[in-house]
Formats: structure tokens, C-alpha cells, sequence
């Protein structure tokens, strides 16, 4: 649940990690339909932190999808993580409920600072993190290290909607590496959510109530009928992991049309790959960056650095 406008990309690396904007190559063999609500959907509420699950559920489905594992990782490590950066970046999280960035997740995983796992580092319900972080939340050394996000660019029709081009690179990159973290507008007017089917479609974006998901799976043949609304006259939708809880939506699940205009598909996350420093595009890093860079402990200082020269 997200309260201010979304920055798009910021990611922190070390020297051996990378972030790019290359495209995915686009398949030729794609099924009509990928992805299942078999993965236990987990509860955000009450606090505005789809930020955190939903960037940690790239993650997660990354790794079931390239290892069939069902890893539960940690949302309240990546949050304490973020709530004792410098007082004017996104890092600087102090209330769950103030929301978050999206953007600031790949800079948690490149810089090493986790996944940590679930069980040593459960969601807590209390919204302050403005205590002081412990040790063992600072110094943990995770067992998966992501060394590539990958941003996705939105391409769009005069309309908004995604064009047929970038939903294909959005279905390539999900059956590849398993996720693409995307940003919806649920609270904004202007469209519908069928609670029965978990049918998602909106008619604009409204990037200052942005909400974070993760894109599972596709199913080009998903009814229209399910959202509601005439607005939506073709079939297809893409499975997006939500963070209200198993019981909301198709097993936790949220259905999003294609013909839904406020879909903004942002990275995707891959921890295996391992690109060279002479096939690396420059972050596109914007002057506000570039300030927290020099402020900031959590590796956004190692890639300015590295891509500056």
C-alpha cells in the first residue's frame, strides 16, 4: 500500500554484481498460460509495506522457479535494513506504514545485505522501525546472493495499455527467471476488482497510490467477463502475487488484464548470472541519486563509482 509516488529504478552493487537494462529476448514457443496460485500468499496488513513483499516475492519465485524451492524469505530484515540509511534517501524507512520505494529492494539484495529467511526474521506488526538495528539484522550473511536486476521498459499504446511487444517480454522474462516486480494503482477511481474471481482492471495510472506486485504467470485465455466491467473486452491477464493474504483475491492471487492501463513493470531479479563489466549499461541514475550516493553506506557509492569512470 503505497503512499507517495514511486521512483522507478535505484539499486545498490558490489564490485561482482550489476544492474542493466537490457531487453529479454523475446521466446517463440510461449504457452498460452504460465503460473499457478500454488505459493502461499502472506499478509501485509496493517501497514503499507507492499514494497517490501512484493520485492521479496520476486525473489522468492525466482528461486522456486530456477530450483524448486519454496523458500519464505524475510520482509522485516529488508525493512530494518532500510530504516537506518541517510535521513533524506528512500533507505531512510520509519514507519511501516509511510510506505516505501520499490526501487531500493535491488539495492538491498546486490549490496549483500540480504535475503535473510523468514523464520530467523519474522514479520512483526509493530510499525515503528526508528529503533536501533541489531547487530544480528546488520551483519547477516544470506544463503542466496542476487548478482543481476534487469528493468523491464513499459511500452505503451496510445490507449496506455501495454503494447503486444512488451507484454511479450514481460511473459518472456517471467519464464525465464520466474518474477517481474510491477507497480499497479489498486486505490486509485477508475476501474474494478472483482473479489470473487480476484479480477483486477483499472483505466489510468495514479502513480502517487502505486502498489506493489509480483507477475507469476499469464493465462491469455483468462475471461473478460471475470473483471466486471465492458471496459475490458479481450481475454487474457497476468497472475500477479499479491501481499493481502491467502484468503483475498484467487488463493491470494490477483488476476490483472492486459487492458489494464496502470501496469508498470519495473525489474526482474536473478541471482545465477553473472554478466561482465564490458556488457554493463550505466544505471540511469538521476542527480538526487547521485547525492545519495556519496551519503549513502550501502553500495549506491560502489556502482556511481564503478560507472563514472
Amino acid at each position: 500500500m503505497k503512499k507517495r509516488i514511486i521512483s522507478i529504478v535505484l539499486c545498490a552493487v558490489m564490485c561482482l554484481t550489476c544492474f542493466t537494462q537490457v531487453s529479454v529476448s523475446a521466446a517463440t514457443d510461449l504457452p498460452s498460460s504460465w503460473g499457478n496460485t500454488n505459493k502461499e500468499v502472506e499478509d501485509q496488513m496493517p501497514w503499507g509495506t507492499c514494497w517490501a513483499f512484493s520485492g521479496i516475492a520476486a525473489l522468492e519465485h525466482h528461486i522456486l522457479h530456477v530450483e524448486g524451492k519454496d523458500v519464505n524469505l524475510s520482509e522485516e530484515h529488508l525493512m530494518q535494513m532500510m530504516s537506518y540509511g541517510n535521513a533524506s534517501t528512500e533507505w531512510n524507512v520509519k514507519n511501516k506504514n509511510d510506505g516505501g520505494d520499490v526501487s531500493v529492494v535491488p539495492g538491498y539484495y546486490l549490496a549483500g545485505y540480504g535475503p535473510a529467511l523468514e523464520s530467523e526474521f519474522p514479520y512483526d506488526k509493530v510499525n515503528d522501525l526508528s529503533g536501533t538495528v541489531s547487530a544480528a539484522v546488520k551483519n547477516y550473511k544470506p544463503t542466496y546472493r542476487v548478482n543481476e536486476t534487469r528493468n523491464i521498459k513499459r511500452r505503451v499504446n496510445k490507449d496506455r495499455t501495454l503494447t503486444d511487444a512488451c507484454i511479450t517480454e514481460i511473459k518472456t522474462a517471467v519464464k525465464e527467471y520466474g518474477n517481474v516486480l510491477t507497480i499497479i494503482s489498486p486505490y486509485a477511481d477508475g476501474g474494478s476488482y472483482e473479489a470473487v474471481h480476484g479480477a483486477y482492471y483499472r483505466s489510468h495510472i495514479d502513480e502517487d497510490l502505486g502498489h506493489g506486485v509480483c507477475i507469476v504467470g499469464w493465462d491469455d485465455d483468462y475471461p473478460a467477463e471475470n473483471f466486471g466491467t465492458e471496459d475490458v473486452a479481450e481475454n487474457g491477464a497476468f497472475l500477479t502475487r499479491n501481499s493481502w493474504g491467502k484468503d483475498n483475491g484467487d488463493n491470494g492471487y490477483l488476476w490483472v488484464s492486459y487492458d489494464s492501463k496502470d501496469i508498470i513493470p519495473i525489474y526482474i531479479v536473478n541471482h545465477q548470472r553473472y554478466i561482465r563489466p564490458s556488457l554493463r549499461q550505466n544505471p540511469p541514475f538521476s542527480e538526487n541519486q547521485i547525492d545519495y550516493a556519496e551519503n549513502d553506506e550501502r553500495g549506491l557509492l560502489t556502482t556511481w563509482q564503478m560507472y563514472k569512470q
